[in-house]
């Protein structure tokens, strides 16, 4: 394996009163099913404004985290149960905690190779930084 993608939760609540509740469901569609993990978060940042126009209702930001999950091929009581028991909870939890020990304060946040990149920046940036964890990863070898 040359490059390994670990994604951790940082849910900024002090910006989006509905980031904790979306953490928490990408936590569980991970727990349900990896596979379905990528593509449901892509699909929560994709329709971010879906949530900001509905604001403090939270049975409506559960229900929209349900049906983008059904979307992706996520069992509907399934993604449901886990949402409402906040199980995958402790795990945000822990990233925040580790988050902060590392002084993460915003997202996007990148570490390549112990190199932080913080925002989206353009492409380039992450394929140059990549290039560089591989070529020094081979000098090690």
């Amino acid at each position: 394996m040359k490059v390994r993608l670990v994604f951790k939760e940082f849910p900024l609540i002090q910006i989006h009163e509905w980031a904790m509740a979306a953490a928490i469901a990408n936590q569980c569609a991970y727990r349900i099913n990896p596979q379905n993990y990528v593509p449901y978060r892509t699909l929560i940042f994709q329709h971010q404004s879906d949530f900001e126009g509905i604001k403090a209702n939270a049975s409506a930001v559960r229900d929209l985290l349900i049906d983008y999950g059904q979307q992706v091929g996520i069992d509907r009581l399934q993604l449901s149960g886990c949402i409402d028991s906040k199980a995958s909870l402790p795990r945000i939890e822990e990233n925040v905690k580790e988050a902060k020990e590392v002084d993460v304060n915003s997202t996007p946040t990148f570490f390549i190779n112990g190199r932080i990149l913080i925002g989206g920046g353009p492409p380039e940036v992450f394929y140059q930084a990549i290039d560089e964890a591989l070529e020094t990863n081979r000098k090690k070898k």
